[in-house]
């Protein structure tokens, strides 16, 4: 278990200068593999409440068996049933979700950039500073879910009897399909510029049209990840051990380290230079500040040397002395 608690009080060899390169000089793959055990850490960190969470969907869902409830709230699309516990009760703790997602989310930020991370300090510190508004981002999208789904299933239904249901059907699919791509920008966003959430969707509404190859990009590479772990696994022998010992340890870090390194770079040019460009404009550049020796540690050039003379730093050429 050493890569899950170490001593911070005895000596190592610190961090490497390699491991602090930008995400901008390292390849997708490359920072994954050679961060693979900060992955494995992250996913662990993300898995422990997840599970919690999912124990309590479990528990939601068989409530009313043990309590006795013989009647269910049904609601009939056409010639199909929906039970409505089954369908949005049972599933509503997974909002809960957000909240080690948004611990998450700065360590996977962190590690699409190329910068060091404790992973559990950050992971807990990022709980603690952006829990609220993923909780509130959370309770938005099971909302959004509910009422889409719900539309979606009613106007499906509804076709069969007049065609003319066809163009909310597709409005709703759009709908579907634009909140879905702004949630690739909302947690990157959130943990990554301090502004009001209503801005953060103002602004990931914008992204999600700016940035529509990203979007796509990262709906190719989730989708290859989602489909290689639905239909290869369950064919391979010991599927369900394999498909837990996947989840466990990576497939969850993985999709939010891709998630990560696709929309930050959008965020960063689109929304974070153009505010500290405009805040440069409207302040003007800083004032200089006064240079200290180890700033010109070390200048020697030809045969000329510096010092400090009436409180500038001149240059004094070998044949002057």
């Amino acid at each position: 278990m050493g890569f899950l608690t170490r001593n911070l009080d005895k000596p190592g060899k610190g961090v490497e200068k390699e491991e602090v390169e930008k995400s901008s000089s390292s390849s997708y793959i490359t920072t994954f593999t050679r961060r693979f055990g900060k992955f494995v850490q992250l996913n662990l960190a993300f898995m422990i409440p997840t599970a919690l969470i999912l124990f309590l969907c479990v528990a939601v869902y068989f409530a009313p068996y043990y309590l006795g409830m013989q009647y269910f709230p049904m609601v009939k699309f056409g010639s199909a049933e929906l039970n409505l516990y089954d369908t949005y009760v049972t599933y509503l703790p997974l909002i809960l979700l957000s909240i080690p997602y948004s611990g998450a989310m700065v360590v996977a930020r962190r590690l699409a950039n190329g910068d060091y991370a404790f992973v559990w300090n950050e992971f807990a510190k990022g709980v603690k500073e952006n829990w609220k508004p993923f909780l509130i981002n959370g309770i938005i999208c099971y909302a959004f879910y509910v009422m889409a789904s719900f539309a979606f299933l009613f106007y499906l239904s509804s076709v069969k009897d007049n065609w003319l249901f066809y163009i909310p059907l597709v409005f709703v699919v759009i709908v579907a399909v634009v909140f879905i791509m702004t949630q690739f920008y909302v947690p990157v966003m959130i943990v990554s510029v301090n502004i009001k959430l209503r801005h953060v969707y103002k602004n990931s509404l914008i992204l999600c049209a700016a940035g529509i190859l990203k979007n796509i990009l990262f709906i190719v590479i989730a989708g290859i990840i989602i489909a290689f772990y639905i239909m290869f696994v369950p064919i391979m022998n010991g599927t369900l051990l394999i498909g837990i010992i996947l989840l466990i340890v990576i497939v969850p870090s993985f999709l939010m380290y891709t998630q990560a390194f696709v929309f930050y770079p959008v965020v960063d040019l689109l929304v974070i230079q153009p505010y500290y460009k405009k805040k440069e404009e409207e302040e003007g550049p800083p004032p200089p500040s006064k240079p200290s020796l180890t700033d010109y540690e070390g200048i020697e050039e030809n045969n000329s040397t510096y010092v400090y003379k009436d409180g500038k730093l001149v240059r004094i050429d070998e044949e002057e002395k």
